[in-house]
Formats: structure tokens, C-alpha cells, sequence
């Protein structure tokens, strides 16, 4: 940690973290009070062939669990090198208790939606309990039993993705710091292109984030159909379908409200320094990193978004009488 403080933040750019954490409770509010939570018919039973495919839907669950715990772990890795190179004690206190702050609050919004909504009344009021329950009593365990299991590992999955989305956030937010000491043209250049550097790292995640997520999200869902039958798996694919566009929308807003503010004042900056470098280039920080990031968002989306678009067509065709069916 640096011993002295050469940096600060204002308040109002501070302030800018907010809507980005407001989408993110806003997201699952909304989630709560709208989404369908009714009840789904009898579940069939399994041949052979159903309780492998259930088998090997279960490590892709467990897959994507992994990964969402690894990035986490790397992104909190990185926050605190960052935090042990960048700043000084006054700014580390600063940032540290937004951040502790905003963990807090997004702790107690956490329990209290899973006890609102629990992880078992999605993505139908009873499809997971009863699908889980069928697959653990085939593998012989104890009546939910495995239930459990996974509901432990979905809150410790959405634990470890809100600590570092919050990273994310305070961590792109925190590349608008000022230098405290005048600095010369180059030395402007420099600072900004440095912090140019550190928001693109930061919006990178983000998006790591939101794709991983995406992919467990799709995996524990689609895990559960295997026990519906065709019909009703056909019909709940659709709501899946629906949850994956939803989380990737409010995803990428959470990301477009803290990144495309703090690229718009790099970039303000930039235009402002005294002198460009004596080589010219500053092209690099026009987009502050932004663009190529938000490229990566995009293609993210678009995998989920056009295996969507089916379903969206359809029910699209039979609100407006043009789908046959």
C-alpha cells in the first residue's frame, strides 16, 4: 500500500456506483413480484437413458458452479492487488467502506429474497423440488436430501457473484481518480491511459461475470426438465429461455450504468489534458477501453439472445393470431 495518498475521488463520481447497484436489487425485485410461481404437472419417471442424461446435466451444473466460484476468486484477487498498488490510506479507507457498505446491504438482500423466493420456486412453484427429489431418491439418498445440496450451492454461488459484482463496480468507478499533484501533459496522459486500462480490466469481468452466470443459470434450470415430460419441457424451455434473457438484459444494463459514465469522463479528461504526448498517440483513450468491452458483451448476449428468439417469435405469432398454432 502506498504511504501517502496522491489520488482522491469526489463524492458525485462516487455517487455514479449507484445505479448500477440499483438495477441490480431493482432486477431481482422484479423478479420476485412478476415472475410465475405456479405449479407444474406430475413428473414421469426416468428410463435409463433419462438418468444419464440427468447425470451428465448434473456435472454441467457443478461445472458452471466452479467457474463462477474461480472467476470470483480471481476478480477478488485482482481487487486486491489493485487496492494494495493504486492507493493510499486515506483513499483505501474510502473505497474500502463503499464497498463494505454496499456487500452489507447486498448480503441482507440476499437472505431476505431467498427467504421471499427461495432457489425451489424457480423457475415453477414446485418443478425443482419435485425433479431433485426424483433424481436423488433414483441415486437412493434420503427425501431432500440433494434438494439441500444444491440449494447451499446456488446461495454460494449468487454469494460469490455479488462480491464480485460489487468489485466490479467500485473497481470501474474507482479508475476516475484525480491526481492530487498537478501533472504535465504526459504525465496526464500517462494516469489516464493507466486508468483507461484498469476500467477496461474491470468492464472485462463484468462481462466474464454475466456470461458465467448466464451459464449456470441455464444449466440448474434445464437440469430440472429432464424429469418433465415432453410437453411440459417444451412449454417450461420457453420460461427458461425467458429467465436467460431477463438476467442478461439487467446484466448489461448493471454494466453499461457504471462503465459508459466513467468512459465518458475519461474520455473528457483526455480531451482536457494540456498537451498530447510526444509520440500523438491518443486514440486509446478516446473509448477509455469501453468499446471493444461492450464488443464482448454483445457477443456474450447474443448466443442467449438468438436461442431465444424462437420462443420470443412464437409467443409473439399467437398473442398477435399469426402463429398457426
Amino acid at each position: 500500500m502506498k504511504e501517502i495518498d496522491d489520488t482522491r475521488i469526489s463524492l458525485a463520481v462516487t455517487l455514479l456506483a449507484l445505479p448500477s447497484i440499483g438495477v441490480f436489487f431493482l432486477s431481482d425485485m422484479l423478479g420476485w413480484i412478476f415472475a410465475w410461481q405456479g405449479e407444474v404437472p406430475i413428473l414421469a419417471a426416468l428410463d435409463s437413458a433419462g438418468q444419464q442424461t440427468e447425470a451428465t446435466s448434473r456435472l454441467f451444473v457443478i461445472a458452471a458452479a466452479l467457474a463462477g466460484f474461480g472467476l470470483s476468486y480471481l476478480i477478488v484477487l485482482r481487487f486486491i492487488e489493485d487496492l494494495r498498488t493504486e492507493f493510499g490510506p486515506e483513499m483505501l479507507g474510502w473505497i474500502l467502506r463503499w464497498y463494505g457498505g454496499g456487500i452489507l446491504v447486498g448480503a441482507l438482500w440476499v437472505t431476505g429474497g431467498y427467504l421471499l423466493v427461495p432457489t425451489s420456486a424457480q423457475p415453477g412453484g414446485d418443478l425443482l423440488p419435485k425433479a431433485v427429489g426424483l433424481f436423488g431418491s433414483m441415486q437412493g439418498v434420503p427425501d431432500n436430501s440433494l434438494l439441500y445440496k444444491f440449494q447451499v450451492l446456488a446461495v454460494c454461488d449468487r454469494i460469490a457473484f455479488m462480491v464480485a459484482a460489487g468489485i466490479v463496480v467500485t473497481g470501474g468507478i474507482s479508475s476516475l481518480v484525480e491526481s492530487i499533484k498537478p501533472l504535465t501533459g504526459e504525465e496526464a496522459y500517462a494516469f489516464l491511459l493507466h486508468q483507461r486500462l484498469r476500467l477496461r480490466s474491470y468492464v472485462n469481468a463484468a462481462a466474464g461475470l454475466l456470461v458465467i452466470s448466464l451459464l449456470f443459470q441455464i444449466a440448474w434450470m434445464r437440469w430440472t426438465l429432464i424429469a418433465a415430460t415432453p410437453a411440459v419441457a417444451d412449454a417450461m424451455s420457453h420460461q427458461v429461455d425467458a429467465w436467460a434473457v431477463f438476467t442478461g438484459v439487467s446484466g448489461s444494463i448493471v454494466i453499461a450504468l457504471f462503465a459508459i459514465p466513467a468512459a465518458t469522463i475519461l474520455d473528457a479528461r483526455a480531451t482536457g489534458t494540456p498537451q498530447t504526448p510526444s509520440d500523438g498517440k491518443t486514440a486509446p483513450l478516446l473509448d477509455a477501453g469501453l468499446l471493444p468491452a461492450l464488443g464482448k458483451v454483445l457477443v456474450v448476449l447474443a448466443p442467449t439472445l438468438a436461442g431465444a428468439l424462437p420462443t420470443i417469435l412464437d409467443f409473439a405469432g399467437k398473442a398477435t393470431g399469426l402463429s398457426p398454432s
